[in-house]
């Protein structure tokens, strides 16, 4: 597992070394220092303004080719290493960033020498200032913009409200094709024959869909490649495919989709992932549905009303919930920052 998707309190030197001997140069997401520099607040700023990113501490960058040098310099050992990462995040920054921190891991090439890891998140804040600058990461290094600079910062704050209301649109668009790709087996599960005791009555014109969706806060960016969406979908946990395909960025896979009368519940139903992060699964729901008529007696007239077992949804949403973290814990992919479920 990555330094860029393993949980930071369990990180050791082991994969610090394996990490920098990939030779991953500096970059928009990813930065090398000896020690805390005293721009660090630039630095984190820029990086939660813009798309997140790596800081590795105690490993010195190359001049030439910004390629980690290994084995690495590590930086003094003194108390209080922590503290003053999170004292300059919380005091230099406006808004204050909280990133991640790694604990403080020995060197073993060099005598009272540590290294530690910081990661930002892209920022559900930005934009971030530091002394009346905006820093914006642009390649390796940070872009300052003036507070007054307020058509730059205005920019910044556009393109973050187009991101949330993209996201939006893709849980629109995964729940119109599903709606229409599940039409014909939930025509067909609505009649009475399929249903049994579930269906008092055989009017049902479809079934109602229950569905769970996580994606990224801000998903603008790829973060895998079709072919990784359609190999993940073997591992989400769900029940056995009937059909993979792949989709227009992404993949998508049917459960028990060619509907039979041996088809019983929570067994027809659509997963798709796309190359943005988006894990989505819907099914039909037909059991526990509890149906309820209104009483003409007392005045009051209606059609029947169709009730989903919570626990059922629940499931799902637990479901998919797993299928995200083994996609971004196992997959070949960058964590996404805040995820919205």
């Amino acid at each position: 597992m990555s330094l860029r998707n393993k949980p930071l309190d369990s990180v050791t030197f082991a994969d610090i070394e394996a990490f920098c001997l990939q030779k991953l140069p500096e970059g928009p997401t990813l930065d090398y220092k000896v020690e805390i520099p005293n721009d660090l607040g630039k630095l984190v700023a820029a990086f939660a303004n813009t798309l997140g990113g790596l800081i590795v501490l105690g490993v010195k960058a190359h001049k030439t080719n910004n390629e980690p040098d290994w084995p690495p310099t590590g930086m003094p050992k003194v108390i209080g290493i922590e503290e003053r990462i999170t004292s300059i995040c919380q005091d230099t920054i406006y808004p204050p960033v909280r990133p991640e921190i790694s604990p403080i891991i020995d060197n073993p090439d060099g005598s009272g020498k540590v290294l530690a890891i910081i990661r930002v998140i892209e920022s559900r804040e930005a934009p971030h200032a530091v002394k009346g600058f905006v820093y914006e990461r642009v390649g390796s290094q940070g872009r300052p913009y003036f507070f007054s600079q307020i058509d730059r910062i205005k920019h910044l704050l556009d393109r973050r409200q187009k991101i949330e209301e993209h996201r939006l649109d893709a849980v629109r668009r995964e729940l119109e094709r599903a709606t229409r790709v599940l039409s014909t087996p939930r025509s067909f599960l609505s009649d009475k024959e399929l249903l049994g005791t579930h269906a008092p009555y055989t009017d049902t014109a479809v079934l109602p869909l229950r569905w769970a969706s996580v994606i990224p806060a801000y998903p603008w960016r790829d973060l895998c490649s079709p072919r990784d969406c359609y190999s993940m979908l073997d591992n989400f946990p769900f029940n056995t495919y009937s059909s993979r395909q792949h989709a227009p960025g992404g993949a998508l896979a049917f459960r028990r989709s060619g509907v039979a009368p041996s088809v019983r519940s929570n067994e027809v139903g659509l997963n798709s992932i796309s190359t943005k992060g988006h894990i989505f699964a819907i099914e039909v729901s037909t059991e526990p549905v509890t149906y309820l008529h209104k009483d003409k007696t007392r005045g009051m007239t209606g059609p029947y009303e169709m009730r989903i077992g919570l626990e059922y949804t629940e499931r799902l949403m637990n479901q998919v919930i797993e299928a995200a973290l083994e996609f971004y814990q196992k997959g070949a992919t960058e964590l996404p920052g805040f995820l919205r479920l």
